[in-house]
């Protein structure tokens, strides 16, 4: 029928799936390569003996709010053990 119709198609479809890809990497980055980032940085500091460092806070009810949770769970823990053996030993 038309040549160039297969031309356009390919090119039209070629683009919709680079949209679609950046579309996914976006959110995928957004989602959980960013809060896991900051995760990551809180758990430094706070290995580091920073315990001053601020609470990670997650509003997703996901895998990362579910890490989130309970490591400021075991931040908390680390802090109440910290404090009973320096109360102990003095």
């Amino acid at each position: 029928m038309y040549p160039g119709l297969s031309r356009i198609f390919m090119a039209s479809l070629g683009g919709v799936f680079l949209l679609i890809f950046l579309g996914v990497n976006a959110m995928l980055i957004f989602l959980v390569v960013c809060p896991v980032k900051r995760l990551s940085k809180t758990a430094d500091e706070v290995s580091l003996g920073n315990m001053e460092a601020p609470e990670f806070h997650s509003n997703s009810k996901d895998e990362i709010g579910g890490l989130a949770d309970s490591f400021n769970r075991m931040r908390k823990s680390l802090a109440k053990a910290i404090k009973m053996l320096g109360s102990e030993s003095g």
